[in-house]
């Protein structure tokens, strides 16, 4: 992977107060429910970011670790693009090198296995033998790679990710020792937060829930501009607020779209805050591996950390150049207003495949 990583081109990302903010085609502040007047105009997302700064993305990672005492970094992921996994690499990799000088560990969290598979990934990282137990033995970069394959391949709680293309990144965390971890609950109970509602999940899997530790159900509601925001993503149109009472976000039955999204949200942050506040060892860099719905503007999982605030959180998401598009809005960019939020620490452009 070493290799690899040597030949991997230097990768740019926009940064800065040019960045694009969340803009609503209805405000909050107001009780008029007609559509405005000038429909939000769907704009290219390369145009919006013309005017941003460019950094290298390494130079970037390194001084926001070092000096600006970021401990969580969000990659949100446009799934299984060969470039993004090239930026991820690139951030695990500089994430490493920053630990070492500082005699922090690294661990990488990823929406791309479920609680319940950590397992696995213990036995692929050699934290555990073939057979499941406390081991020493140390299996063949191949052998485990093929090893992870098939009982993800094979295992009925899975999440349906192609293991394939996220295997030179997974094989780099198992060279340099950084423990991956499982950050989502399982799909299965997503389901059920959605359609029977969380009083129903925790019926059916408490004893699990409970073995996991997470009590998080309060962050199951959520504001209106989160929901709006996942509508938008769902929809493909301009994030509109609902003035009126939304059962996604308030209702007592806490089932839906909305509730089963945050339900993976509030995992994810969970897992996050559980390994920022071991004890007996220096907090983590921890490097978050998520598609970006779950953290741009600071929505999901990084709203609902606890142990670690914005202000320690790095959040790098990707957008594709033929298919990324901004609603630009009567509101965009005006950062006075208390509910406008900056789309990302940096924004990786790139070319869809």
């Amino acid at each position: 992977m070493a290799r690899l990583i040597s030949r991997l081109s230097a990768i740019s990302v926009k940064t800065g107060a040019a960045l694009p903010f969340f803009s609503w085609s209805l405000s909050p502040h107001s009780s008029d429910t007609s559509p405005p007047p000038n429909p939000p105009q769907e704009i290219s997302f390369v145009n919006a970011v013309g005017n941003a700064d460019t950094q290298d993305l390494r130079h970037l990672i390194s001084t926001q670790a070092r000096a600006d005492g970021k401990n969580v970094f969000f990659m949100g992921e446009h799934h299984q693009q060969p470039r993004v996994l090239a930026a991820q690499m690139t951030i695990l990799d500089e994430l490493i090198k920053v630990g070492k000088s500082m005699a922090r560990p690294v661990v990488v969290v990823t929406e791309q296995f479920n609680i319940l598979q950590q397992g696995m990934l213990d036995r692929f990282g050699a934290f555990e033998d073939m057979d499941g137990g406390a081991g020493d033995t140390n299996p063949s970069e191949r052998d485990a790679a093929m090893k992870l394959m098939d009982d993800y391949t094979e295992d009925e709680m899975g999440e349906g990710f192609d293991v394939t293309h996220y295997m030179p990144l997974l094989l780099l965390a198992r060279e340099s020792r950084v423990r991956l971890l499982g950050g989502f609950p399982p799909r299965a109970w997503a389901r059920i937060v959605s359609k029977e509602g969380s009083e129903a999940l925790r019926t059916q899997h408490g004893n699990e829930l409970k073995k996991a530790g997470f009590d998080r159900w309060e962050d199951l509601y959520g504001s209106k501009e989160h929901a709006a925001y996942i509508r938008s993503l769902v929809k493909g149109e301009a994030p509109r607020l609902s003035m009126d009472e939304d059962n996604e976000t308030a209702g007592d039955t806490q089932k839906g779209l909305y509730p089963a999204q945050a339900f993976k949200d509030a995992m994810l942050a969970f897992v996050i805050d559980e390994q920022m506040q071991r004890p007996n060892n220096k907090s983590p860099l921890v490097l978050v591996i998520t598609g970006s719905g779950h953290c741009e503007y600071g929505f999901g999982a990084p709203e609902r950390m606890r142990a670690t605030t914005r202000s320690q959180t790095s959040i790098v998401t990707c957008k594709s150049i033929e298919e990324s598009t901004v609603w630009k809005g009567e509101d965009w960019g005006q950062v006075d207003r208390m509910d406008d939020r900056i789309i990302a620490d940096a924004i990786f452009i790139y070319d869809h495949v």
